[in-house]
């Protein structure tokens, strides 16, 4: 883009570029067109193939100028305001494009950001070109048994031995590790100051000697989730983000690049596939279904116009208000999807039998959004505390 470009120049030079490298969606969706499951439940081999279609595609983006829209020049952006990037993807999705696995949302739009904001110039050089295009998959390292919403009470120790550490502990519900080349670690290097305090992040190599991986099975069918378990893994000081006993700040940035990441909201089921669900079941008549298929388009419309409103506001930094808004739009939106989809199939959601049984991998899937990324009561606790400025919990 040149100064001289117009948002509406922008906007037709991207519908261009699109159309010349996709194909455009038909106006009315297909009900059976794109999944429904709000997490994978497919193989290996299969997710695989799904990972590496979006990094093919991101990385044509990105060598057109169209990935890393308000990324900085000297980091591979475009240097252009958020606004620009919501132009993109507004007329993105008009145009079919391979399903986003969760580790590239992780890879690109989380750890990314990190490494680039605190991150050293060394550890840039090192590993930020192939996980900004998405080449060098991450995982988040951060959840423990004991230490779910309560994040800053993980137990995952890194004791420092000169220009390493030594670090033990266990992370669970880490997706795409078992085919992850970095884990994004938070871990406790001082326990003798306040827990908030003594806390630090690295980027660890996840064939470091030491590093196990064990495959979670879920309700859903799939395993993307993981146990990890670190025994005396030496880290490189040169892999640390940020400095020591930085971490919960630095993790709590990178959170709210995930909760931003729900502003564009597309995964498990959209307006348009439940709408014609209805239909293909002949109860697009009823006035209580008509009135749910009312409140799924208001949802959908709702995050988008929150999307428009935080590329609008964002200055740059990470995101603010609006990403914790956006997630607890999201999962909203879940609940009205296998609430309406629920009332359409009734018994039929749960016979196999029946065509549309694949609406149970979205049901049985839709509670851990309400989880990941941060507990809906914790967006609220933020929402009140930080931004609407009403007094903090009680803390003992």
């Amino acid at each position: 883009m040149t100064l001289e470009e117009t948002t509406d120049q922008y906007r037709n030079r991207a519908y261009q570029w699109l159309s010349e490298n996709l194909t455009l969606l038909e106006e009315e969706l297909n009900e059976d067109d794109g999944g429904v499951a709000a997490y994978l439940n497919v193989d290996l081999e299969t997710e695989r193939r799904l990972l590496n279609e979006t990094v093919v595609w991101h990385q044509k983006k990105l060598a057109a100028g169209f990935a890393a829209i308000d990324w900085p020049l000297e980091y591979g952006g475009q240097g252009l305001p958020s606004s620009y990037t919501q132009i993109f993807q507004e007329e993105e999705a008009k145009f079919v494009t391979p399903d986003v696995h969760e580790a590239f949302i992780v890879t690109t739009g989380m750890v990314a950001p990190t490494i680039r904001d605190f991150g050293s110039e060394l550890l840039r050089e090192k590993a930020l070109k192939g996980i900004l295009d998405g080449s060098d998959t991450c995982v988040q390292l951060l959840s423990e048994p004991d230490a779910g919403s309560d994040l800053a009470s993980v137990a995952t120790r890194a004791v420092r031995d000169g220009k390493e550490w030594i670090v033990n502990g266990q992370k669970v519900w880490s997706s795409a590790a078992h085919f992850s080349k970095w884990g994004f670690l938070l871990a406790r290097s001082n326990p003798e100051v306040s827990k908030h305090k003594g806390l630090t992040i690295f980027l660890v190599p996840l064939d470091a000697e030491g590093i196990e991986i064990r495959p979670l099975k879920q309700m859903t069918g799939g395993s993307v989730f993981n146990e990890v378990f670190l025994t005396d893994t030496v880290i490189s000081d040169d892999f640390r983000i940020g400095e020591e006993g930085q971490g919960w700040n630095i993790v709590m940035a990178t959170l709210s690049h995930e909760r931003a990441g729900t502003e564009n909201w597309t995964a498990g089921g959209s307006y348009a596939q439940v709408r014609d669900l209805a239909f293909k079941t002949a109860c697009n008549d009823s006035t209580l279904v008509r009135q749910k298929l009312a409140h799924l388009y208001i949802g959908d419309r709702l995050i988008q116009w929150n999307a428009q409103r935080a590329a609008a506001l964002h200055k740059g930094g990470p995101p603010g208000a609006d990403a914790n808004i956006g997630k607890l739009l999201y999962g909203m939106q879940m609940d009205r999807v296998t609430d309406t989809v629920s009332h359409i199939l009734g018994l039929g959601l749960v016979a196999e039998a029946n065509e549309d049984f694949r609406w149970g991998e979205h049901v049985t899937g839709t509670p851990a959004y309400h989880i990941a990324g941060g507990t809906d009561e914790i967006q609220r606790n933020i929402l009140g505390s930080r931004y609407l400025g009403l007094p903090n919990e009680p803390r003992p």
